[in-house]
């Protein structure tokens, strides 16, 4: 049963990269582009397709909002309505990890596997979450109290109050739901396939991707084992 489900999240990972493979030429190099706008600003500037998002910018959308961006050339991500984040390297190294902070708003990505600096963190209000290759949905709420919902892969999740002590991973099909100035739950929740299929996506829709993807990417077993000296050396 177990290596049922394993191919089945193999299987719906390589569909849904299917999607950077199929994004417009000539994205390569930027740190972050749109693919596609709908009432989407950085700054004072509407966003267009192919627009560039510089490290630092502000990023938001309307209610009625959202786009896509091809972010470091291997990770799509949706940002839903009502969203404002920024793109950023951990620590303003140029070869650092990349950093998407979430102010409010909601969030899906597709990230391609990724092995040690390559690592993707988001950080909230409430949380950070360490991505090393998953379909990831994050939501912030006015509160800032965030959910994080991992459907394939590993996510190591930490408060993001440096005072707070605590960790958790997630496995893929978990979630977990993280209060500003609070550690994250220790048991995450498991939810469904049905609840899965509900949060879609805005823009595109992770679930009707219909593609056979041939790029190739690091093994489960390597990230895995990547994500477990993080781990280890947290605590």
């Amino acid at each position: 049963m177990r290596n049922m489900e394993m191919h089945s999240e193999r299987w719906l990972v390589g569909l849904c990269l299917t999607a950077l493979l199929c994004l417009p030429a000539g994205l390569a190099g930027a740190k972050a582009r749109v693919t596609a706008a709908v009432e989407a600003t950085s700054g004072d500037q509407a966003l267009d397709e192919s627009a560039g998002i510089e490290d630092g910018a502000d990023l938001e959308t309307g209610d009625a909002g959202g786009c896509s961006l091809l972010v470091d050339d291997d990770a799509l991500m949706e940002v839903c309505g009502n969203t404002s984040l920024q793109f950023a390297r951990k620590g303003g190294a140029p070869d650092g990890p990349r950093v998407v902070k979430l102010d409010r708003g909601e969030i899906r990505m597709v990230v391609e596997p990724r092995l040690g600096e390559e690592k993707i963190e988001i950080h909230t209000p409430a949380a950070i979450a360490t991505v090393l290759g998953t379909i990831l949905h994050v939501a912030v709420d006015a509160q800032g109290i965030t959910t994080i919902t991992s459907e394939v892969s590993r996510v190591l999740i930490e408060s993001s109050d440096p005072s707070v002590a605590g960790k958790t991973t997630i496995e893929g099909g978990q979630q977990v739901v993280v209060r500003p100035g609070q550690a994250p739950p220790v048991r995450a929740e498991k939810l469904s396939q049905r609840e899965f299929a509900s949060l879609g996506g805005c823009l595109l829709d992770f679930h009707a991707t219909a593609l056979h993807s041939d790029r190739k990417a690091a093994t489960e077993a390597e990230i895995d084992a990547t994500l477990a000296e993080d781990i280890a050396d947290a605590t």
